[in-house]
């Protein structure tokens, strides 16, 4: 067999998925539009394979999906949510104003179902449908002619929900890569900051909407004037990865390296007084900030934190135990045994 020269082999490398730099995209991620102003993602099995889901479907009963009739729509699909779907985005864009579009709020979906089998049978269904850049979106609740609910299967094993003018932008992102959210290096680079094993992740982009977190630092640090403490942060994101050791962490882009290195400081100083102050009123919650951290990277920086997955259920429990044990209220929230007589509340005492 023939070898490759090094050099060859090196361009190879490069282009190669993921290679190179090192940096690896989140599922689902590369139709999302260059606009979007924030992202929420969820791992559909990694969430109800925790601990903590289970306890809380024991406690809580039969999640609202189980109640809902998934059969025929799987039946004809061959998608069974349940099963098929990996991941769910949802996914809000920035509005004219500049502001969130709220009536633009869409989905996308990813997983192991047939894109081809879906699409053929929305093709059969009879729906209206348009083609916008190759996609084929299909109309399903229009309002006032513009299209509040549409369905598009941008490839194998992805598809996305919502409004058509989302969907578009989709489609748009789907035959010229330039115009997605990975396009942008700020985004980008926040993407790929994301931990591949994060059941739960987020994106926050535009000054507009981390001012929530530039606020909540400024009254951390005790400022008064909102460009006391630091300009701006552009963009923010944040993921949870579950396992036996729960990890958390939040990134954010600043303004600037300086505006970098004061955030640094402050989210340092919060989480050594959050250690004292749990310490001191719940010894049993200070071990959620005992590795604590924070990481500066130019303008990026992370603050994270590590935590045994059996600590988060048993301080729930204890919450849940505090809130429905109290007097009045462990009478009507015990649930009798099958077969067995309600427990009645005891007789008042006459003083």
């Amino acid at each position: 067999m023939k070898k490759l020269a090094p050099a060859a082999m090196a361009v190879m490398i490069m282009f190669l998925p993921g290679c190179g730099s090192g940096e690896r995209l989140p599922a689902g991620t590369a139709y999302l539009p260059a606009d979007a102003a924030f992202v929420l993602a969820l791992d559909i099995p990694s969430l109800a394979a925790t601990d903590l889901y289970k306890e809380l479907q024991e406690r809580g009963g039969s999640v609202g999906l189980n109640r809902l009739n998934f059969l025929k729509f799987a039946e004809m699909t061959g998608v069974d949510p349940r099963r098929d779907v990996k991941w769910l985005m949802f996914l809000g864009r920035t509005g004219e104003a500049g502001g969130l579009a709220i009536d633009e709020l869409s989905a996308v979906v990813s997983g192991t179902f047939d894109g081809v089998r879906v699409r053929r049978f929305l093709l059969d269904s009879g729906l209206p449908y348009e083609t916008h850049e190759g996609l084929d979106i299909f109309q399903v609740v229009i309002v006032e002619g513009r299209c509040r609910f549409c369905i598009g299967v941008l490839d194998d094993t992805t598809a996305a929900f919502g409004d058509g003018e989302t969907l578009r932008a989709m489609a748009e992102g789907r035959a010229s890569p330039d115009r997605t959210l990975p396009s942008e290096p700020g985004a980008r680079r926040l993407l790929t900051r994301v931990d591949q094993r994060a059941a739960l992740w987020g994106l926050v982009r535009g000054k507009n909407f981390a001012a929530p977190f530039a606020d909540l630092l400024r009254s951390m640090a005790g400022a008064a004037s909102p460009q006391a403490v630091l300009g701006a942060i552009e963009d923010l994101s944040f993921f949870i990865a579950p396992g036996e050791v729960i990890r958390v962490a939040v990134d954010a882009v600043a303004v600037n390296e300086k505006d970098a290195l004061l955030v640094a400081d402050i989210l340092e100083g919060a989480g050594a007084m959050g250690r004292l102050a749990l310490q001191q009123a719940k010894p049993e919650a200070a071990q959620f900030l005992a590795t604590f951290k924070v990481q500066v990277d130019g303008r990026f920086l992370r603050a994270s934190t590590s935590f045994p997955q059996s600590s988060l259920v048993d301080l729930l429990k204890k919450m849940a135990g505090e809130i429905f044990g109290k007097a009045g209220f462990a009478p009507y929230m015990r649930l009798p045994l099958a077969g067995a007589p309600p427990e009645q509340p005891a007789e008042p005492v006459a003083p």
